[in-house]
């Protein structure tokens, strides 16, 4: 299992580290991507502080995985936050957050985007090819985990 690290800088672009590798990231969107005082806005600014476990995402619904597949999104990665209870939304200053993911692209509504899709390619196959591991007490299946600081 990898344990992964993402720093919120206050910079344009952070840094996705995993087992000793470093890879252009950010997350948020615009002016409040990477930027910790933001880090509580929906939609708009980065993923809040935190350990998170990298689990397979979840398609929504009986043609989910057809539009998946579709807009390119099939390969990406949930984040779900450590916070007792593990799903797909967590509080930030009472403020729901969720819906976070791992994925290559140039878009952040709170995921870790990778600049490149080569290097998510790369970060993709390091995790996939780690045994997986059960978030303990469920059914989850998970890769890795990801402490953002």
């Amino acid at each position: 299992m990898h344990i992964c690290t993402f720093e919120l800088n206050d910079k344009p672009i952070s840094r996705f580290e995993i087992a000793g590798r470093v890879f252009p990231a950010f997350s948020g969107a615009g002016p409040h991507a990477n930027k910790r005082t933001f880090m509580c806005v929906p939609d708009l600014g980065p993923l809040p502080v935190g350990t998170y476990y990298i689990v397979d995402r979840k398609s929504g619904g009986w043609l989910g995985a057809l539009r998946d597949s579709i807009a390119g999104n099939s390969e990406w990665f949930a984040l779900y936050a450590d916070d007792g209870r593990v799903d797909d939304e967590t509080f930030c200053d009472g403020v729901k957050r969720g819906r976070f993911r791992l994925h290559a692209g140039s878009i952040s509504k709170g995921c870790i985007t990778i600049a490149t899709q080569a290097d998510f390619n790369v970060i993709k196959g390091m995790l996939r090819g780690k045994s997986e591991h059960f978030i303990p007490g469920r059914k989850t299946r998970y890769y890795g985990k990801v402490i953002v600081k």
